[in-house]
């Protein structure tokens, strides 16, 4: 991301909106005007900012399309082609531990790290979903579901709003439920805390399309850190560890 022609308006988007069918997330919700806008200034900081007429005209190649985008004045010359040797350039040769993947995701100093809502391996929490199906994803795709979690298509661990008769409610991951009582974890605190309400304490119940894990992954974590957090889950056996590289990711 540096020494690249970028314009203030797509930089913008591209934050705030993320990329569709890359791993790029959307980070405007999270993140706010404010911020989104300090961290534009911050990369235009390192780059040259380009102006146009057309603010939406591509710049930087590996936004979309294909051969030299030219705006008024100036022309970005990479090709669409170029575009992976130069995203992965800076930090080519890294490669993901999955030793280091296994301190961060099962360190029990931590409140907030996977393995309290997550099993992986047969070991960690029950509160959201196993990632030891992950183990025969791709690494791109693990690295995927890692920064831009999904809801599970089976439906279980929904992610829930629980909106109450008293007037509140609680957001979390739907535990059980049955005619007479449901129970919910509570993801507002870490570790999650199991509330249990009888039906007629419940006004209703909105189930939400998306998956009750964070997605801030991406700003939690390093890249190397990610990276050892995808080698870890694709690490089945010890002796027969995962090799996990950034040009696996970005290839």
């Amino acid at each position: 991301l540096r020494d690249r022609e970028y314009t203030r308006d797509r930089l913008t988007r591209i934050i705030s909106e993320g990329i569709p069918g890359t791993a790029m997330p959307a980070f405007g919700k999270g993140l706010g005007r404010e911020r989104v806008a300090q961290l534009v200034a911050f990369l235009l900081s390192v780059n040259r900012e380009v102006r146009t007429k057309n603010s939406d005209n591509r710049v930087d190649a590996h936004f979309g399309g294909g051969g030299a985008v030219t705006t008024g004045e100036t022309a970005a010359t990479a090709t669409a082609a170029d575009a992976p040797a130069r995203l992965a350039a800076p930090e080519s040769g890294i490669s993901g531990d999955w030793r280091a993947g296994e301190q961060i995701f099962f360190d029990p100093a931590i409140l907030s790290n996977c393995r309290v809502c997550h099993t992986l391996h047969g070991r960690g929490g029950k509160v959201a979903s196993d990632l030891t199906r992950l183990s025969r994803e791709e690494p791109a795709q693990v690295m995927r579901r890692l920064i831009a979690p999904k809801a599970s298509p089976d439906g279980r661990h929904a992610a829930v709003t629980v909106r109450l008769v008293s007037g509140g409610s609680v957001t979390g991951i739907l535990r059980d439920e049955d005619e007479r009582s449901l129970r919910v974890f509570d993801t507002a605190t870490m570790p999650p805390v199991s509330r249990h309400y009888q039906r007629a304490e419940v006004k209703g119940i909105d189930r939400l399309a998306v998956s009750g894990c964070p997605g801030d992954r991406a700003a939690q974590f390093t890249l190397r850190q990610l990276l050892d957090l995808v080698a870890l889950i694709r690490t089945t056996d010890a002796a027969s560890p995962a090799r996990v590289s950034i040009e696996d990711i970005f290839r």
